[in-house]
């Protein structure tokens, strides 16, 4: 068995990289949920709330939400296009820009499962690059 590195010197975050907020599936407002994790004694939190047309594509602004000792990091849950590997993709993005934009239309590409007789769906829009 491993054994674990906390008991080395040194300083370790506690933080948390994905959790939601009311702005798309989950529980608590974006303030109540960063009070719950500085609380529980986290040293960071990001709300990646699902960037979704369902729920308005948020980019939850916690900005206003740190403290001395605790802050947090801008990111959303982007759900990309159906694949042959299955229909919903969900990637946590973390140090997203507060402009972040939803995908356009001609970014999205078609939804359908790739196969020999169709290619598979850009992702272009995730990186912001133009499709090879």
């Amino acid at each position: 068995m491993h054994s674990l590195p906390f008991g080395r010197p040194g300083r370790f975050w506690r933080g948390n990289l994905h959790t939601h907020s009311d702005q798309s599936d989950g529980a608590l407002s974006p303030e109540a949920t960063a009070r719950y994790y500085r609380d529980a004694g986290y040293d960071f939190l990001a709300v990646t709330d699902h960037f979704r047309s369902e729920y308005g594509f948020p980019l939850t602004d916690t900005t206003s939400l740190r403290t001395d000792g605790f802050t947090t990091l801008l990111g959303a849950e982007l759900h990309a296009p159906r694949t042959e590997a299955g229909p919903s993709w969900h990637i946590v993005a973390v140090g997203l820009p507060l402009g972040f934009a939803p995908p356009s239309p001609e970014e999205t590409g078609p939804s359908w499962p790739a196969g020999p007789e169709r290619p598979a769906p850009t992702w272009a829009w995730l990186t912001r690059q133009p499709p090879c």
